[in-house]
């Protein structure tokens, strides 16, 4: 089977035949929030969103929010849209598809997931085995990054803390050894240094920074890399500036 191919393929969460789904014995929608039912950057629910909702309760569904975004992202689509909501799904695992499923009592068969990602919505999915629906993304606007926030969570860094970077002439693996949020010091971005000793006292200083110990030992001879997102974390809402830094080492 291949995972990232959906069951149906829509323009917009607007033009799926729900009737048919309700049809085949969907009782239970999964809808992935960010791009699908709003832009990223909306903050709340808009009026065709409620309606649409709504009218899907109206047919009996039972309609749920499973995104991997945070918990404060979805409390206001939660409040308004008056859904259950499922933050940090960790879509493409399983745990969470299958923790709806035992909390809700619902067949594989009853439940379909609406998503416009095939790497996180279809092929998730698809894995545990239910219907899935891909659609359009609502925006252009992306946030390829945004799946960083996630190691906010220690258990989410134990299951993936390598990261592999595929050029034109070589596959590259990295190592997690620090997550922090960053609001006032900008020196992570410094390449220039007088000597090896002073690069090793930098690539130290990140580490310690890190939110949660990783265990990884630095060197003065380590090739690092460094993502960054802006980070959307409730404890760092009042700084204008809040960078979340993943930082890793070759290996």
């Amino acid at each position: 089977m291949n995972y990232f191919y959906p069951d149906a393929y829509q323009k917009s969460i607007y033009t799926i035949n729900y009737d048919k789904l309700k049809e085949n014995g969907i009782k239970c929608l999964l809808f992935d929030l960010d791009n699908t039912c709003v832009p990223y950057i909306d903050r709340t629910p808009t009026k065709k969103l409620k309606n649409l909702f709504d009218k899907l309760s109206e047919q009996g569904f039972k309609v749920i929010i499973f995104s991997n975004s945070p918990k404060e992202r979805l409390s206001p689509f939660k409040k308004e849209l008056k859904v259950d909501c499922c933050a940090k799904a960790g879509k493409p695992r399983k745990k969470n598809f299958i923790k709806i499923l035992d909390l809700y009592k619902y067949d594989l068969s009853e439940v379909a997931i609406i998503g416009d990602q095939l790497v996180t919505d279809i092929y998730g999915g698809n894995k545990v085995g239910i219907t899935t629906v891909l659609v359009n993304p609502m925006s252009n606007i992306d946030m390829p990054f945004k799946i960083l926030e996630e190691f906010y969570d220690k258990d989410y860094y134990d299951n993936h803390k390598y990261v592999w970077i595929t050029t034109s002439t070589a596959k590259k693996k990295y190592e997690i050894f620090s997550i922090y949020v960053e609001t006032k010091d900008f020196s992570y971005m410094n390449v220039n240094f007088a000597s090896d000793k002073d690069y090793l006292e930098h690539i130290t200083k990140l580490k310690e920074k890190s939110m949660y110990d990783t265990g990884v030992e630095v060197n003065s001879d380590d090739e690092v890399l460094i993502l960054q997102t802006c980070s959307t974390h409730k404890d760092y809402s009042n700084y204008q500036r809040k960078y979340l830094l993943i930082i890793l080492r070759r290996v």
